[in-house]
């Protein structure tokens, strides 16, 4: 297997082929191969072959959000668009927070030219996206902080959301206010040492900005497309 995933690593699809057929021709009930014979046979254009391999790989391993994504990726180049938002849900069933597949569905929106859907599943793309990155800021191998300021609100804000906990009930006024906890303020750098390293977030920012520009929301898309820049 080290010869393959060098193949991929250089992106010698073609070449992987024949090595995954005869890997797999002695271990046919292993999950992975098959899921990376669906792939090399996508990145070399051959999708039949592609669906019947990642077909074998969903058999034996139905419940991975990730050879979900790649069946529902084959099926939206095919054209089959409904079909392929069907797989992502299905994928985003097993793992509510896996954002690529969110991004995939609205990517695959914008082909059926449903612009308010794919705006409303890259903004699910980016929540669940900073739902992941908290975990990772929340794990034992945090990151380090580095030495640049943040920049950026938007991130923030999608902070906030994926950690709830950080709101609290205050009255004022004989009235229920919502009010931030002093410590989120201590824990943004920690998302943002994650966020700049992420290929993901302005990407993500950059598709809705897109969508929203196609439904006249040139204001909000235009505050999209900033902070992507900074992250970039």
């Amino acid at each position: 297997m080290d010869e393959i995933h060098e193949c991929f690593a250089r992106r010698e699809y073609a070449r992987a082929i024949p090595l995954l057929q005869r890997y797999l021709s002695v271990h046919p009930k292993e999950w992975n191969p098959w899921y990376l014979l669906g792939q090399a046979y996508r990145f070399t254009g051959d999708l039949t072959q592609a669906e019947a391999a990642l077909a074998k790989s969903l058999a034996l391993n139905g419940r991975d959000p990730g050879v979900l994504l790649a069946v529902g990726v084959v099926q939206q180049l095919g054209g089959r668009f409904e079909a392929a938002l069907a797989t992502f849900a299905q994928a985003n069933a097993v793992d509510p927070d896996f954002h690529l597949t969110y991004n995939s569905a609205g990517f695959t929106f914008e082909k059926m030219n449903q612009w308010e859907q794919a705006q409303a599943n890259y903004e699910l793309a980016l929540q669940a996206l900073f739902r992941e990155i908290s975990r990772q800021a929340e794990g034992p191998e945090a990151p380090e902080v580095p030495a640049t300021e943040p920049f950026g609100e938007l991130w923030v804000d999608y902070t906030l959301q994926a950690n709830r906990r950080f709101l609290k009930t205050v009255m004022q006024d004989g009235k229920k206010l919502l009010q931030v906890d002093t410590t989120f303020f201590g824990y943004l750098p920690r998302i943002f040492a994650i966020l700049v390293g992420s290929s993901h977030y302005p990407t993500y920012l950059r598709n809705r900005a897109k969508a929203l520009r196609n439904l006249g929301r040139s204001d909000e898309a235009t505050t999209h497309e900033a902070e992507a820049d900074l992250f970039a």
